[in-house]
């Protein structure tokens, strides 16, 4: 039981994020006669998924989320660019800085030393304040 607590805390934390601003704007993902003041920011965000790293491919979904933790709709995909579990979603334009991250596939399963036998889902919310 303990090493099933165990792994599930490991499994919640291993999704990473990490956040960049971009000096030049580019209009991503926004209509053209949205105002400035109600965008949160433009990120070009990158991070990895690990449970063991997730393989190259793997889908990873993000949902903007509101302050009450609702998904507003909005969502961006992208895949694992390497076999280190690496994804990288830019630029963005976000209109609240919170987001639910998902990924859902195999990973390298460092007990066997091989791609796991069925795949996993993983999911993060975060503040990218």
């Amino acid at each position: 039981m303990k090493r099933k607590f165990t792994l599930g805390i490991l499994a919640l934390t291993l999704l990473i994020v990490a956040c960049n601003k971009n000096d030049e704007p580019i209009n991503v993902n926004v209509p053209e006669d949205t105002p400035e003041d109600t965008l949160f920011e433009q990120l070009n965000l990158s991070g990895f998924v690990q449970k063991g790293p997730f393989i190259n491919g793997t889908e990873i979904t993000m949902f903007e989320l509101t302050e009450d933790m609702i998904q507003t709709g909005r969502t961006f995909s992208t895949q694992i660019n390497d076999n280190t579990g690496g994804y990288t979603f830019s630029p963005l334009y976000l209109y609240s800085p919170l987001v639910e991250l998902k990924a859902s596939g195999f990973y390298f399963n460092e007990v066997t030393g091989e791609k796991s036998l069925s795949p996993i889902t993983l999911y993060a919310i975060t503040d990218l304040t």
